[in-house]
């Protein structure tokens, strides 16, 4: 079954593409709707569209207001009026979110739970438990900058938002609707050739029972295979990247499906265009994921301009500024 799968996906038939739909400037999975489990886990993904202002002003404003914490309970009263008003316009920003996936977190304001880690394109998995929270909630109260810094992180605790911030990598959901547990995952080209999705499955196991065929799973809006264009040094490293049993990671007729040539070339050789979409499918199948469970975006950061930010087409500045929210509900919504 593994073997037709990743044929498949050889064939092209990798990307299936589910109707999604934007609500409220929110970019809304379908498949975690199709089986019934949006009344368990909310999902979404910011677009230039979110409400009042300009969307990317309000992510903007969400990653300079937490660059210092991950948490939005550091005293309100003791921050600078500058921080105050970013606090307050990225707030908003979160809450637009929040009301859309979770309608019933109006009631309850979870927003200020929110936890968002530094990414440094590595493949550590943090677990968000009861103690990282109160490690957290200390450091805010001292006013010192969290050194946590984390690429994939998981909870099983409800009303704690996971937020990660990005642009053109993609962003990764996944849902374990036995063991009620969630995880996001910042998938760069760096951080799968460290097998994160595979690291991330493997630390829900550990932790939550967690089994590869339970998990459903969303791969957000990323950079195309048909514009993000890389060197011929990446391209070969492809072909020697090994996972954690010391075997290839990518077979050479996968590695010719996530890469196409580009057209052009330099002193180094051709250079290609990378579908890291393709390449997370991938080892999420080759680990036991089930390919009906796994549904990517029809969207792309650098394609989908207008809706999504791309570091490639817009710069340094619009680094960061796409929100991945996930939650675990506590109550079933009626909105």
């Amino acid at each position: 079954m593994e073997q037709k799968l990743i044929k498949d996906l050889i064939k092209n038939k990798d990307l299936v593409n589910n109707k999604e739909n934007i609500i409220n400037g929110v970019l809304m999975p379908d498949i975690f709707k199709k089986y019934d489990y949006d009344s368990e886990v909310g999902v979404g993904l910011s677009t230039k569209q979110l409400g009042g202002e300009s969307g990317q002003e309000k992510t903007l404003a969400f990653q300079q207001a937490t660059t210092d914490s991950q948490r939005f309970d550091q005293n309100f009263a003791d921050l600078p009026l500058e921080k105050q008003l970013e606090r307050i316009r990225a707030a908003r920003g979160i809450k637009e979110i929040l009301n859309t996936i979770y309608p019933e977190s109006k009631k309850t304001d979870i927003a200020h739970k929110a936890i968002k880690l530094k990414l440094t394109h590595e493949t550590t998995v943090t677990a968000i438990d009861q103690a990282f929270l109160e490690n957290i909630k200390t450091q805010a109260g001292k006013s010192q900058k969290s050194k946590e810094t984390s690429d994939a992180y998981i909870t099983n605790l409800k009303d704690v938002p996971l937020i990660m911030l990005l642009a053109d990598c993609a962003p990764i959901a996944l849902y374990d609707p036995e063991n009620k547990a969630i995880g996001v995952v910042h998938a760069s080209r760096k951080t799968i050739a460290g097998e994160i999705p595979v690291k991330t499955l493997n630390k829900m196991n550990e932790l939550y029972g967690t089994k590869p065929e339970q998990l459903v799973i969303y791969i957000g809006p990323y950079a195309d295979g048909d514009r993000y264009e890389i060197g011929p040094e990446i391209y070969e490293e492809f072909f020697s990247l090994k996972n954690e049993n010391d075997s290839l990671m990518f077979s050479e007729k996968e590695i010719q499906s996530i890469f196409k040539k580009s057209g052009r070339s330099s002193q180094g050789g051709e250079h290609y265009y990378l579908d890291i979409g393709k390449a997370i499918k991938y080892l999420l199948i080759k680990s036991g994921v089930s390919e009906k469970n796994i549904e990517t975006s029809e969207y792309r950061t650098m394609k989908d301009n207008n809706l999504f930010a791309s570091e490639r087409v817009e710069g340094k500045e619009n680094r960061g500024t796409n929100i991945l929210v996930a939650v675990l509900k506590t109550k079933q919504s009626n909105e």
